[in-house]
């Protein structure tokens, strides 16, 4: 498990207020938390989600790098809500994407927010001289929605067919990147066009941290896309 946690638990929370949708939580309520209990004293009401994650993943990355009593490598999961529905009130960045119609406009501006915050972090860990020991993995958890059917019509996956909620290639598959300075230079800026499963990255993570399972465990179901075996199998035709 996590040493420490900050968010929501349900699904759908209000940006601003926090407020769980009661068509996704069983109660009424702030959906705030740190850690084990609520988060009381972070819920101002006037800061979007977006902006406190970062906050928060900078805070752990400042507090790990003055640990003097800890040569551990950090591990840090970070599950943005952006841009997951409901729309934010107010919404963020739209003056950016004038020319888009309302939908697009407030989703794209909540994807500049989840890059801000992608930025912040990025920072922090100059800022920390962390950098260059880093790998981040950018990754998304499904396509766009674009069902006539789904109340917010948010994306565009062309030319891939279907979207969220699908099991066509537009609803499964997405683009990722990978960056920071553990990237081999040889690696960097290259386009890879190959296929990597989701449950690949637990075993790649495994692998490139230097761990190893407990005597006995199962096996991951999942490919080391470190090894040179499986990154030719990546390699842009």
């Amino acid at each position: 498990g996590f040493e420490r946690s900050f968010g929501f638990l349900g699904a759908a929370a209000d940006y601003y207020t926090h407020e769980a949708d009661a068509t996704a939580w069983p109660c009424d309520g702030i959906d705030l938390w740190a850690d084990s209990g609520p988060a009381m004293s972070r819920n101002s009401g006037n800061e979007i989600s977006t902006k406190m994650h970062a906050a928060e993943a900078s805070a752990i990355i400042t507090q790990h790098a003055h640990n003097k009593h800890s040569s551990a490598p950090l591990f840090m999961y970070v599950a943005l809500q952006a841009m997951h529905s409901p729309k934010p009130n107010p919404p963020v960045n739209v003056e950016r994407y004038a020319n888009f119609t309302d939908e697009f406009a407030v989703a794209n501006g909540l994807i500049s927010a989840a890059d801000e915050a992608l930025y912040d972090v990025t920072k922090t860990l100059r800022a920390q001289d962390m950098w260059s020991d880093t790998l981040i993995i950018h990754t998304a958890d499904n396509g766009g929605s674009v069902s006539p059917l789904a109340v917010e019509v948010r994306g565009t996956n062309f030319p891939l067919r279907g979207g969220k909620n699908t099991n066509f290639d537009g609803g499964v598959r997405v683009p990722a990147f990978l960056t920071g300075g553990y990237v081999p230079p040889s690696r960097r800026g290259r386009t890879l066009r190959g296929y990597v499963h989701l449950a690949d990255w637990y075993t790649t993570i495994i692998a490139l941290s230097g761990m190893r399972l407990a005597p006995g465990s199962v096996p991951p179901d999942g490919l080391n896309m470190r090894s040179e075996e499986h990154t030719s199998e990546l390699q842009s035709p």
